[in-house]
């Protein structure tokens, strides 16, 4: 009798989970005989939580009234196929269709496209995955939302998410996250200590945030000019400066032994589109700007980030790698950059120079640096580095994008960490 009862209620329960039109359902009542159950049962009705309210006179007393429109709903537990419905208000009789961006914002949810709210994401899939990529850099995309389909594929609900759609979903919102702060007036691109007359910043390039070629530029970047220069502006100073580059200018790129990333040769990879990322920081760890490389690191794009971003922002000092070779070049192109800022070897790489070189161009001996290290964008370059593994897949404006939201990211935890240090020298 036991036994009985515990398949009927575990029957009871099944039926409340159906989401097809016909399940079979096996129970084994013992080691030697089974029972097939074949029930049809009808589908049933489901409903997005959504704020019920008319948005005539604004009653809360309403009644939902199916219709044949279905809907997709993701959650944390997976996805729902529910269906859509209208609001009979009971006060003023009125039929209203409460699937509006602005209902749908304000009950947590997240059109996966504005145009057919038929695609909803719960806006805690996105927090969930926003957290992942944080603090598990090189996490899959694809892989979080398998396991999504798998929770979905445990409980015999459909288990197909797109993954396109998701992924466009979730830029737009991590979009009007920032959208939302400047508005605020919170941009997390601007430095509290140094923004409005920097003292010192450090240009360096990483080549591990390549990309290969895979296809074209489909649309702009959710954030383009933002953190990453546009390659238009960036690609006429680069050709303008090695267009009748010399082989002196190819040789005089070492200093204090063989330092492969400096030399000054423009060269391109075949089956890579980028070969890098261009960044300047200010002495507290925060990007100033950042340009893409395709030429490899060459002196032409620190010079760019330079002289259209360092110089135009004040910057006292600017701090490079190979500054002894790189100030040099710059000077034969434009000898009034010398009145506008001045030049430091970064202290760390100065200690593969020469002496004589340390002696003239260390930071740590220039009056004026601050004790300013000029190795900041390294620092940066230790968070972003872990982030190649996935962007180097991306299309163009998928990059831009990652990359940027990446970036808001590390800037936003740096601030905090300058508070509570600031906090930390007041009370003790």
């Amino acid at each position: 009798m036991n036994i009985v009862m515990c398949v009927v209620i575990d029957l009871v329960i099944f039926i409340a989970w159906i989401v097809t039109n016909h399940f079979v359902m096996y129970v084994t009542m013992s080691s030697t005989w089974q029972i097939h159950f074949m029930i049809d049962c009808p589908l049933a009705v489901r409903y997005p939580p959504l704020k019920c309210v008319c948005s005539v006179c604004g009653s809360k007393e309403v009644t939902k009234i199916a219709t044949d429109e279905y809907c997709i709903v993701v959650t944390l537990k997976g996805r729902f196929d529910v269906n859509k419905y209208h609001l009979r208000c009971n006060e003023c009789t009125s039929l209203t269709d409460p699937f509006t961006t602005s209902v749908l914002l304000s009950s947590g949810f997240w059109p996966g496209n504005p145009k057919s709210l038929n695609y909803l994401f719960k806006e805690e899939v996105f927090q969930l995955w926003d957290k992942f990529r944080k603090f598990m850099p090189g996490s899959s995309e694809r892989a979080f939302l398998k396991s999504l389909n798998s929770i979905s594929d445990d409980f015999c609900r459909k288990a197909t998410i797109n993954p396109t759609n998701f992924a466009m979903a979730f830029r737009e919102w991590c979009l009007w996250l920032d959208q939302k702060d400047l508005i605020q007036s919170k941009d997390w691109m601007e430095c509290p200590a140094c923004h409005l007359r920097p003292h010192s910043s450090h240009v360096d390039g990483n080549v591990k945030l390549y990309r290969y070629k895979r296809g074209i530029r489909q649309r702009q970047s959710f954030y383009d000019g933002r953190f990453i220069i546009p390659n238009e502006s960036v690609s006429k100073f680069i050709d303008r400066l090695y267009k009748n580059q010399s082989k002196k200018d190819n040789n005089d790129a070492i200093c204090g032994g063989t330092w492969t990333a400096a030399q000054n040769v423009t060269r391109k990879m075949a089956k890579l589109d980028e070969t890098g990322l261009e960044v300047a920081t200010c002495r507290h760890v925060m990007a100033k700007k950042a340009i893409n490389m395709f030429r490899g690191e060459v002196f032409g794009y620190p010079y760019f980030l330079i002289k259209e971003s360092m110089i135009p922002n004040g910057t006292r000092f600017c701090f490079a790698d190979v500054m002894c070779k790189l100030w040099p070049f710059m000077v034969r192109d434009d000898a009034s950059i010398k009145e506008s800022i001045k030049p430091a070897l970064s202290i760390m790489h100065a200690k593969g120079h020469s002496i004589e070189c340390q002696v003239v161009w260390s930071g740590e001996w220039l009056e004026g640096t601050g004790r300013s290290t000029g190795e900041e964008t390294e620092q940066l370059f230790s968070y972003l580095s872990r982030f190649g593994n996935s962007t180097k897949y991306q299309l163009p404006e998928s990059k831009y994008c990652s990359l940027s939201q990446i970036y808001l990211i590390q800037v936003r935890f740096s601030l905090m960490s300058l508070i509570q240090l600031f906090f930390s020298f007041i009370y003790f």
